[in-house]
């Protein structure tokens, strides 16, 4: 039993080892994103801590700077963009990029399969939270049309009520005024 947790765990640590950072895959093409492994940069994207964030986002800026890796670079920001805790979070940001991406690039000429979908999966991903957003401000919109409605109500009826303690005082007064003349 000992001897499989053993192997288990050294697999996982040759597994995990394998492909870390956003420089792996073997084909190269003239876009760069062959040399990408959007899959596994996003997962380790998500094992950075603020700090780290930081210095990737820096990084990424460097290499937006370089030609041959721009698509590489803008497709990097993307997921970082799309990635909550980064700090660049943006889904609206992000969700504009994706749309801005040329097909072609999104095609199995240039990504592996496991890319594909998860572009795919982050492009839906990214619709959901939008809507959800727009959901949540039309709803605070509501809750803030139904608070003035309940305040102009409220105001209403302390109005009225107002109105009718000073009947009902008058009402008082009048009686206290006919039992003083009926004595």
């Amino acid at each position: 039993m000992t001897a499989l947790v053993c192997t288990l765990l050294l697999g996982g640590c040759q597994l995990t080892g394998q492909g870390q950072g956003p420089e792996t895959n073997h084909s190269a093409d003239n876009t760069g994103l062959a040399a990408a492994n959007f899959s596994q940069y996003y997962l380790s994207l998500k094992q950075l801590n603020p700090g780290e964030l930081l210095d990737e986002i820096e990084r990424i800026s460097q290499l937006q700077k370089q030609s041959k890796q721009q698509d590489k670079a803008d497709v990097y920001l993307l997921l970082l963009k799309a990635l909550p805790n980064s700090p660049i979070y943006n889904p609206y940001n992000a969700k504009d990029q994706l749309n801005r991406l040329p097909a072609e690039l999104l095609s199995e000429k240039h990504l592996t399969v496991a890319d594909l979908a998860l572009i795919s999966l982050l492009k839906d991903q990214l619709n959901e939270q939008l809507y959800a957003q727009a959901r949540i401000t039309a709803l605070e919109q509501e809750k803030g049309l139904n608070q003035q409605e309940y305040s102009r109500q409220l105001n209403g009826l302390q109005s009225s009520l107002t109105e009718l303690q000073q009947k009902l005082t008058q009402l008082k007064n009048i009686e206290t005024a006919i039992d003083k003349h009926g004595q």
